[in-house]
């Protein structure tokens, strides 16, 4: 009902602006207002960069060895992505009396698409994640260590831990037992970290103190799918020192391995003028990164960043009776709601970004997936906004920054309109008052073609190949955007992700049976299906039953036991499948 309540206020205040504008196309400058907040946010970033460029001083360099712990959250990836982002950690410059070590969380064992490997009398034996960990740390399965702890839900999280050490960096990896997203994983080894929360069990905190010794100073935050480059860290913790002791936080810079792809070229451009504008002017004027991407970040180890009354408002759970934007937030955009929830709750704190500190990433390739990982990073940016612009503590450029966000992004199509009317006054009737007011938009472009090869330190081919793609950017962006804006109000109580989520089996969850009886699952046998939505009773259920995903069911012999479902090693094959349901009582 709030979805489609969005939707109706939105387009109707959409479709009134843009037939406005189309019945005085005349009076068009009254409506500059949509078209230039974006692009004078931008502008005023130039001039704050300029500013801070001129009159700061030159950065010390640091003297002090760190203890430096890196954590990879994973969920299914393949062997070669996973054995690529671990060697590019284990092969980090490293300064005299530094200490690293690497944690990595398995959210979940499931089996991701294109986990596979020649096996002799089977062409395919599909590897779930931790079965790939445990392979490429050279670990046995009965090596772990048994424990749980309890999620922000309120329920038991069961978990096997495993001790090692990897390209001689010490290592522990966690695997949980069941899937509790990214959020779960990374609020779990902040409260390790940090060591004085009191929501971790004590078994669980002293194995990770005996593990990791001392605790770590920093923690450095890495997708699996990730490569550093072998200096980022220690530019990561240049960039985080240079801020003082009130910096909780440094990002550093996501590239893109060029490709001769429209998908990758639009996405190359755009990535360096987010980051080498917008989130560059926030670094060095406001010293407020409201977004330290989960990919390349670093944060002190601190009550303000890892203390339990932060992570108990970051882990919050939504009820019934919260609006589509709190639960939107309670899945999307992760590193962002963390770092405007620590700025609201501590104004002293200050983030900023390391631009050497490179790290590279794929992005999609396809337009599903596109549109779906877009889908999560526009609604998650959106909704985090609006916390900005009204949360206490909240500085008044970040503040002003979040309402600009926001508005634009709510008059997305009336802006794709008035743009193209305004080219076409351009064109069928010039004047020196337009020519004054598109200069002011002009600035953020003609910084990024002038800055970005300069501050990259590119070469010819590479500047060559920036232009042209931030060429297809500009003359996509709007289409691209608008496009974007649609897939995201119809798709925001759409929980699913692209490439990056997908598996080759859906997480079969049941909760609620009547009686003992057998019931067929038909499976999709379709790899690029990710949902468990997939799935359809082959039969009808007595009355009183009713599926649920909430506990997972895995296999043992040739049945499913509901009562040792979390004790079996193995998921579900794809194929028909018997099910034992047992007496409970129906809630």
């Amino acid at each position: 009902m709030q979805k489609y309540a969005v939707i109706s206020m939105l387009t109707g205040v959409n479709i009134l602006l843009s037939f406005t504008f189309g019945f005085h196309p005349d009076y068009w400058y009254a409506f500059m207002f949509a078209l230039a907040l974006s692009t004078a946010l931008h502008s005023l970033s130039v001039v704050m960069i300029l500013w801070s460029w001129l009159f700061t001083g030159r950065p010390q360099e640091r003297m002090e060895p760190k203890n430096i712990l890196y954590v990879v959250p994973c969920y299914n990836e393949s062997l070669d992505e996973l054995q690529e982002t671990l060697n590019s950690l284990t092969s980090q410059y490293k300064r005299l009396n530094d200490d690293h070590g690497l944690i990595i969380v398995c959210d979940g064992k499931v089996k991701g698409n294109g986990n596979g490997k020649s096996n002799g009398k089977d062409k395919d034996v599909i590897l779930s994640t931790d079965k790939i960990l445990l392979k490429l740390l050279r670990l046995p399965e009965d090596a772990g260590f048994k424990d749980h702890y309890t999620n922000a839900s309120g329920n038991e999280v069961k978990t096997d831990i495993y001790e090692c050490v990897y390209n001689s960096m010490k290592c522990m990896l966690i695997v949980k037992h069941t899937n509790q997203g990214k959020r779960d994983s990374i609020t779990l080894v902040r409260r390790l970290a940090y060591g004085e929360s009191t929501e971790v069990p004590t078994s669980l905190m002293t194995r990770f103190c005996n593990w990791i010794g001392d605790l770590p100073d920093y923690i450095v935050g890495v997708d699996a799918d990730t490569i550093f480059h072998p200096m980022c860290t220690e530019e990561l913790i240049k960039g985080i020192e240079r801020g003082g002791d009130m910096c909780m936080g440094c990002v550093g810079f996501v590239d893109i391995p060029r490709k001769w792809s429209p998908f990758v070229m639009y996405q190359y451009a755009e990535y360096h003028f987010g980051q080498l504008l917008r989130r560059r002017a926030q670094s060095e004027v406001t010293r407020k990164v409201n977004c330290l991407s989960g990919c390349n970040q670093i944060i002190r180890v601190s009550k303000e960043t890892c203390g339990d009354e932060l992570m108990n408002r970051y882990t919050r759970v939504p009820t019934a009776l919260d609006t589509i934007f709190t639960h939107i937030r309670s899945y999307a955009s992760e590193d962002r709601n963390h770092v405007c929830l620590m700025l609201s709750m501590y104004p002293y704190v200050t983030t900023v970004q390391a631009r050497d500190a490179i790290a590279y990433t794929n992005v999609p390739e396809s337009i599903p997936v596109f549109l779906s990982q877009r889908r999560r990073w526009t609604l998650g940016a959106l909704t985090n906004d609006m916390l900005l612009t009204y949360l206490p503590g909240i500085s008044f450029l970040e503040r002003i920054g979040a309402m600009v966000n926001v508005i634009t992004f709510s008059f997305n199509p009336f802006i794709f309109v008035a743009t193209c009317f305004f080219i076409k006054a351009i064109v069928n009737a010039p004047s020196m008052l337009m020519l004054y007011l598109s200069i002011p938009m002009l600035i953020p472009f003609v910084y990024c073609l002038l800055t970005v090869p300069i501050t990259r330190g590119f070469y010819l081919r590479e500047i060559i190949y920036f232009y042209l793609s931030y060429a297809w950017f500009i003359l996509m962006g709007l289409p691209v955007s608008t496009v974007v804006y649609f897939n995201s109000l119809f798709g925001m109580d759409t929980i699913k992700w692209g490439k990056t989520r997908q598996v080759t089996e859906p997480d079969v969850r049941f909760k609620y049976v009547y009686e003992p009886q057998t019931f067929n699952i038909d499976f999709d046998d379709d790899s690029s299906s990710s949902s468990s939505s997939d799935l359809n009773l082959s039969a009808n259920p007595p009355n009183g039953l009713r599926a649920d995903l909430s506990s997972p069911v895995r296999k043992n012999g040739n049945e499913i036991d509901v009562d040792n479902m979390m004790t079996d090693a193995d998921y579900l094959s794809i194929d028909e499948v018997n099910i034992l349901f047992k007496h409970e009582s129906f809630v």
